[in-house]
């Protein structure tokens, strides 16, 4: 508050010292300047302004060096443009710079006092060599400075050289412990300083070059005295925290070029500031709105934007110098098909069957019962269900889970789709949890359709048998693959030609072959299926895929599930799970991120049919069961949900995220799970649930 108090004086008293200065600007010919600068000199603006920030961004090599850390030098490239970008535009650039930096490089294990620390070297190493700088063309423009400073020309060199002799001094020092923000720091080396000088130079020496070619004609100054008058305001401006430096920047100028007319000066301004503090602001929201969400939607043109401002191969070499890269090698991980098939056959969610999509990467228990499978967006890994194994284990695999994110780097890792007693794990453990919608499930204990609630189910289920439909079962392995696949390529290209992964399953002949199918066939061929998953226990049976003709009889679908539920029922199994509905039975909810999802439930009916979902779950009159999404508390949020949307929206032939571990292919578990890899069945528990319903 004192320092915006003293910013907002200064500038005042600034307006009113050069208040006369004022009375002869013109708005109109201020902006008919601007206008009128040249595409060329726009372009090399722009071009002058990469070299200066690669050379800012170089700054946290040797800062996050000097406090012991060795990240990447990518990533501490992204920091540095990302920090300065915004803590330049908007002010206060010790603070915003430390925020960024943490949230940008939290994934390497970057704390806040290591951010902190890391900001308050750059700001002093900068100044440092901004000094050293400003001293150096103070020297060579002694003349000019004198009559622009009012003062005289011995006094000018005076004070350059004093300058110039401290830091002489200070180059003389070495061994020199401080501690900052909790961290030791040694002082910098010689050689070190030197460097910090050096980027000085090559941070504002362009940007000084790059004001005064964008300074209109009627400006007539030396580049010279445009370079000293820049470092000038450029102190100026970082010391008074305001955005952009904004008034003392320009005070400064108004002040060292008194001949030049103001409407022409302040143009050249506003065309340097809109490309040297516009720019960078943009890109580094970028990259903060990358590193925050994490999805990787914005990775490509950040990497090419990153790619286009990447410091020359002689440059990089001399930072690389500094500070030794030593990027600390992925974890190793190891693939136990055996263990994860175990678990499979004994875990009682049919959701287990997940596994065989090919598409998820494990996280196994230590007591070798138990899994957590996962997927990867961008920086983020999301586990998908409840973890499949023992309710005992459940603790220590989520914290697995979560630790296995931070090993291999990761943004955030996230929980979608658990069921209450897992969100309770997820709570006692840090997390916060959101409910994202409510699953549908059978009691099949007491399953029956005789009563009124099921009116309508019935009345659904004889339009099918009016029109003709008939319903047959096939065990694994036993259904007409061909008449499906075309069924399902009827549905596919009606739905624009998407398939899903992730969270459902997707037709691939070997995949359905591996659960029970029940096929609505009607004048002799086949008008719909769905497919069935049965947990290893036999106990709970879900629907999977759901593949329709557009032209399939009213009441097909219901049959369908009808009949499957009726097996299930025989079978012994106790319960029929109809799978979520995403966002529905939200309307009570007192969390406002849960009031989001139920007016997204409300009025995206018409973008996903969330609505029609619910209405044919609720036909079967279920029990509804909350489905949570767990995720780290704060921001983490919006990347998460993100997240886990672009995963179950994701297609199976979509590439999946590289990581240190390959995803399990169905064939790794046929040996263990009911079909062998030559294809003979081998009478799994599917199979043995669908016989024992035929009989």
């Amino acid at each position: 508050m004192t320092r915006t108090a003293t910013a907002t004086l200064c500038l005042l008293i600034a307006i009113h010292v050069l208040r006369d200065r004022f009375q002869g600007l013109s708005l109109d010919a201020t902006f008919a300047h601007v206008a009128g600068v040249s595409l060329p000199t726009v372009l090399l603006g722009i071009l002058l302004t990469a070299v200066s920030y690669a050379a800012i961004a170089s700054y946290d090599v040797l800062a996050f060096g000097l406090i012991g850390r060795r990240l990447p030098l990518r990533d501490l490239l992204r920091s540095g443009v990302a920090a300065t970008g915004l803590g330049q535009a908007l002010g206060f650039g010790l603070v915003v710079g430390s925020f960024v930096r943490w949230r940008i490089l939290r994934d390497q294990r970057v704390t806040p006092k290591d951010a902190a620390a890391a900001s308050a070297l750059v700001t002093s190493g900068f100044l440092l060599g901004l000094a050293a700088v400003f001293a150096v063309m103070t020297l060579l423009a002694s003349h000019s400075v004198s009559a622009m400073a009012g003062v005289s020309q011995v006094e000018v060199i005076a004070a350059g050289l004093a300058v110039l002799a401290i830091y002489a001094l200070l180059l003389s020092t070495r061994g020199i412990e401080l501690s900052l923000f909790g961290r030791k720091v040694f002082l910098p080396s010689r050689k070190l300083m030197l460097r910090q000088t050096l980027l000085a130079a090559l941070d504002v020496l362009p940007a000084g070059l790059a004001l005064w070619i964008l300074l209109p004609a009627g400006v007539e100054a030396s580049l010279g005295i445009v370079l000293i008058a820049y470092i000038a305001a450029l102190g100026a401006g970082l010391l008074s925290n305001t955005p952009g430096g904004i008034g003392a920047f320009e005070g400064v100028f108004l002040i060292a070029l008194p001949e030049a007319p103001v409407d022409s000066l302040l143009a050249g301004i506003i065309c340097f500031r809109l490309i040297y503090f516009g720019l960078p602001f943009c890109l580094a929201l970028l990259l903060l709105t990358d590193a925050e969400l994490g999805t990787g939607r914005t990775r490509p043109l950040a990497a090419a934007l990153r790619q286009a401002w990447r410091p020359t191969t002689k440059w990089r070499s001399v930072v690389r110098q500094s500070c030794t890269i030593d990027p600390a090698p992925p974890p190793s991980a190891t693939l136990d098909s055996s263990r994860i098939a175990q678990a499979i056959t004994k875990s009682h969610r049919a959701e287990a069957n997940l596994a065989f999509l090919g598409d998820k990467r494990f996280v196994l228990s230590q007591h070798a019962d138990g899994f957590v499978m996962y997927g990867q967006s961008g920086r983020t890994l999301v586990a998908m269900g409840d973890p499949v194994a023992p309710y005992g284990s459940w603790p220590e695999l989520i914290e697995r889970f979560r630790r296995h994110a931070v090993e291999l780097g990761s943004h955030n890792a996230v929980l979608y789709k658990i069921g209450p007693d897992a969100a309770a794990i997820c709570r006692a453990q840090g997390l916060r949890t959101d409910c994202i919608g409510h699953e549908a499930v059978l009691n099949l204990k007491t399953f029956d359709l005789a009563g009124s609630e099921r009116r309508d189910l019935r009345r659904k289920a004889r339009q099918a048998e009016k029109a003709g439909v008939e319903i047959q079962q096939h065990a694994p392995g036993q259904a007409p693959l061909q008449g499906l696949a075309e069924v399902a390529r009827i549905w596919r290209e009606g739905k624009r030609g998407r398939e899903r992964s992730f969270s459902t399953g997707h037709f691939e002949p070997d995949y359905v072959a591996r659960f029970p199918v029940f096929e609505a066939r009607h004048n002799g061929s086949c008008c719909a299926f769905i497919s069935l998953w049965v947990s290893g226990d036999g106990s709970e049976w879900a629907l999977d895929l759901m593949r329709n003709r557009a032209d399939v009889p009213a009441g097909t679908m219901h049959a369908l599930v009808l009949a499957a539920a009726m097996a299930a029922k025989a079978s012994g199994a106790l319960r029929f799970n109809l799978c979520m509905a995403p966002l529905s039975g939200l309307e009570e909810s007192t969390s406002r991120v849960e009031s989001i999802g139920h007016a997204v439930y409300r009025r995206g009916a018409r973008f996903h049919g969330l609505q029609g979902l619910r209405q044919f779950k609720s036909s079967f009159r279920p029990d509804w069961e909350p489905r949570y999404l767990a995720r780290r508390p704060g921001p983490a949020l919006i990347g998460a949900a993100v997240a886990a949307y672009r995963l179950c929206r994701k297609g199976p032939d979509e590439p999946q995220t590289a990581g240190t571990q390959p995803p399990l292919q169905s064939a790794h578990l046929s040996a263990y799970c009911g079909k062998a890899e030559d294809g003979a069945d081998r009478g799994g528990p599917a199979e043995a649930c669908v016989e024992q319903a035929r009989s």
